[in-house]
């Protein structure tokens, strides 16, 4: 286990509904530091530590107006399940206490792009046709009767 490493300090929390809590406090420069899986501590200001999981990093950000500068903008790190908003207050350390393993995708060689002929299939019903190959040959179905 690498040496504990701290992240931010949570401003504020939010939650979504269906995916969680939110620990807003981390800076743009911060934002490749974590990724989903990442083991996290949280040390709270009366002394106890609450263990959780990184969800997500939420990077994306809407505003309805002008949107303040980089620098003064702060992210949200969704927490895994099942946090309360009340159990991450503002003011609450995020430390980094384990990396996630790093997930590879392998291929084999029947697959060498992940899925053959699927852009082909989904070209064909985009066009009308059937995604599935058809019995006939291919020059009789492209004639027109008049």
């Amino acid at each position: 286990m690498a040496k504990p490493e701290f992240i931010f300090s949570v401003e504020h929390t939010f939650t979504i509904a269906g995916r969680g809590v939110c620990a807003v406090g981390l800076r743009h420069t911060q934002v490749n530091s974590l990724r989903p899986g990442d083991r996290i501590e949280l040390r709270r200001a009366d002394g106890t530590v609450v263990r959780s999981q990184v969800a997500a990093v939420e990077w994306r950000q809407t505003y309805a107006v002008t949107p303040p500068p980089i620098e003064e903008r702060r992210f949200p790190v969704l927490l895994a399940p099942p946090l309360l908003q009340s159990d991450v207050p503002a003011g609450t350390k995020v430390w980094l206490m384990e990396r996630a393993p790093n997930q590879t995708v392998e291929r084999t060689a029947s697959q060498p792009s992940g899925r053959p002929g699927l852009f082909k299939r989904l070209w064909r019903l985009a066009r009308g046709r059937s995604a599935s190959r058809s019995a006939t040959p291919r020059h009789e179905t492209s004639r027109r009767t008049r």
